[in-house]
């Protein structure tokens, strides 16, 4: 892989030899992200011509599976003819029967630009017009779905796709975030994002995209008449301009009914902070968005993300899902924690083989504690050994040999019949004679 000279204040000459030049797919899908150094301080124009030129160099060196979400969210939700038209011609680049899946998404991209399109190139990063050789965002998306063998008419929108897990920081000290509400009313952070579980989603009222802050906000007001018993809030990359009757307006006008546990916010104080705990993909130029994505997350009563939906937009029903899950771990938890305690087996012996069956699970959601797993089954071994039970000492190797195999669950029975065996014979010291 190529050095990767770019940053803050790179040319955008150099940035465009570069591209076409050296970059590999993986070094163009780590600047797409729009937290990334590279735009900050750029205006909206640059950061569009910057992230259009690399989307549209995947159809030359292919399309990474990590790029895909990149290309969706323009085809779902862009509108600028020229990214468009990148986001279609990397499409190109991707599998051919992978890529018919994603055919309602450049329908989609088709019926969004029917009134927004333009000519564009991809010969030269700066056109000078005129150039011999122009196109526009129809051209490409036509040229895409002729290329995977699709009609133009048929389903449009989204379907029912995999996105990689947004990346994340670790959560800042969020009892630096002071936030004013739409009444003007301040609170700390912690005062309304912990003792329920929230929804919390993003946006600027100056946001030109209607696909996106417009959007979000709509199907947020769809949400709080499906959710009740948890706190719904948007908060504004933009609180300098943001001010609390600006926001009121934009929510209201988009049949949010705001109440106690419904409210919109902007950072008075912490703003870095805010960013960081919830690894909010944004850019600036000064205190104006050059670049953001759709995000919207969904936080347990501890004030902690337990899930993120980002840059594709999301459905209100999956949202609701996700809530109920929260609510009833929350429920589960005060009542498991004793009732473990209670049926814990008291001899170690059958306690190791409890973890040994606990543990895959434990394997399957947490593959780094394998290591922890094969101490309790070691454990649990040497001490059927010891009882000198040696039908119970073949189960139990077999047993062991299952867990760490395609089969845990046979795994774990053989384990427990071995413990069984065991329990019952002649009493014998777990750690001697």
């Amino acid at each position: 892989m190529t050095a990767l000279p770019i940053g803050t204040g790179t040319a955008e000459d150099a940035f465009a030899e570069w591209v076409r030049s050296a970059a590999t797919g993986d070094e163009l899908v780590a600047l797409l992200a729009e937290e990334h150094p590279l735009y900050a301080g750029r205006s909206t124009n640059e950061t569009t011509r910057m992230r259009g030129w690399m989307l549209a160099q995947f159809e030359r060196i292919g399309l990474p599976d990590a790029a895909l979400p990149f290309v969706l969210e323009e085809l779902e939700s862009g509108r600028d003819p020229f990214l468009v038209a990148a986001a279609a011609t990397a499409m190109r680049g991707g599998d051919i029967g992978a890529m018919r899946s994603f055919a309602p998404f450049l329908r989609q991209a088709v019926r969004n630009m029917r009134f927004l399109d333009g000519s564009v190139t991809f010969e030269v990063y700066k056109p000078r017009w005129p150039i011999s050789h122009t196109t526009t965002a129809a051209k490409e998306l036509r040229a895409t779905l002729a290329w995977l063998g699709q009609p133009e008419e048929g389903a449009a929108g989204c379907c029912e796709v995999e996105i990689p897990p947004v990346p994340r920081t670790l959560p800042a000290d969020t009892d630096a975030i002071e936030l004013e509400d739409q009444d003007g009313r301040r609170l700390p952070f912690r005062d309304f994002f912990r003792g329920k579980p929230a929804v919390v989603a993003f946006f600027y009222t100056r946001c030109d995209n209607p696909n996106k802050c417009s959007l979000t906000i709509t199907r947020l007001a769809q949400l709080q008449e499906r959710l009740s018993g948890v706190r719904l809030a948007a908060i504004t990359y933009d609180p300098l301009y943001d001010l609390p009757q600006r926001m009121r307006s934009f929510g209201e006008s988009r049949g949010i009914h705001f109440g106690e546990d419904v409210r919109f916010f902007r950072t008075v104080r912490g703003f870095d902070q805010l960013r960081a705990h919830f690894a909010l993909g944004v850019n600036f130029n000064g205190a104006i968005v050059n670049r953001h994505r759709i995000e919207l997350a969904v936080m347990d009563a501890r004030g902690r993300v337990v899930s993120s939906f980002a840059r594709l937009q999301w459905e209100p029903e999956a949202i609701v899902r996700t809530v109920q899950r929260v609510r009833a771990l929350r429920l589960v938890r005060p009542v498991f924690a004793p009732l473990l305690l209670a049926i814990l087996p008291k001899c170690p012996l059958c306690l190791t083989a409890y973890l040994g069956a606990a543990g895959v699970s434990v394997m399957q959601s947490m593959p780094y504690l394998r290591g922890l797993l094969f101490l309790f089954v070691a454990m649990h071994w040497v001490a059927v050994f010891r009882r000198r039970r040696w039908l119970a000492v073949a189960l139990s190797t077999a047993g062991a040999a299952a867990l760490f195999s395609p089969l845990p669950v046979a795994g774990a029975v053989l384990i427990a019949v071995s413990s069984l065996l065991t329990a019952y014979s002649r009493p014998h010291s777990y750690f001697g004679r």
